[in-house]
């Protein structure tokens, strides 16, 4: 889990400009003012507990854990509006940018993805607890985009912002539109992701 979230914090990070990269009033700042990091730090400690949850004699700990888990997610389903299910897989350095509208369900995403705000991937009235929606490394998406059904999303896609994606997406794509159109073939997205070890 640790890794998982210092990895998210990094994401989150380095969209923060500051003249010292080590600087522990920014890192202070960074965790406040993002409310989808603070999302993100629920949902993995939800994910964890759940985890531990499996495993035999895991104590009194885990269960008030878990309980404080569950009230910290409401608390934040209340003031952001963010929504993501521990029965998501999510991967490290996810981000979320800007709040609101965001739901989360029944999804396998991979490492280093990005997500704007008003996006719903993986309604779980839909999906229930089955794995609909994968998405591999480094996919970033727009806001206001619904992705949804059994869909498989590829390395690099770029979802624009407004689409709906009801079908499958090859690598490095750049898709807009309620029926994702195809705008380019061979996208290259590592800037809108802002992270220092993806550019080249």
């Amino acid at each position: 889990m640790f890794d998982r979230v210092k990895a998210d914090f990094q994401r989150v990070y380095w969209n923060y400009p500051s003249k010292d990269p080590a600087n522990l009033l920014k890192k202070v700042w960074v965790v406040v003012n993002s409310q989808g990091f603070q999302a993100l730090a629920v949902y993995r400690l939800q994910r964890w507990c759940m985890e531990i949850a499996k495993r035999p004699k895991t104590g009194f700990f885990i269960g008030v854990l878990e309980k404080i888990a569950s009230v910290l997610q409401k608390i934040i389903l209340l003031l952001y509006d963010i929504n993501i299910s521990k029965k998501a897989d999510i991967g490290k350095g996810f981000c979320i940018h800007h709040f609101g509208g965001i739901h989360i369900g029944v999804c396998r995403i991979g490492e280093n993805c990005t997500i704007a705000q008003q996006v719903k991937i993986a309604p779980e009235r839909e999906n229930g607890d089955r794995v609909g929606v994968t998405m591999e490394d480094r996919v970033w998406i727009g806001g206001h985009c619904i992705i949804s059904g059994k869909v498989h999303i590829g390395k690099g896609c770029t979802i624009s912002s407004g689409s709906i994606i009801t079908k499958d997406i090859s690598p490095n794509h750049l898709v807009a539109g309620k029926k994702g159109r195809i705008l380019n073939k061979n996208f290259d997205n590592t800037k809108l992701h802002n992270l220092p070890d993806l550019q080249d």
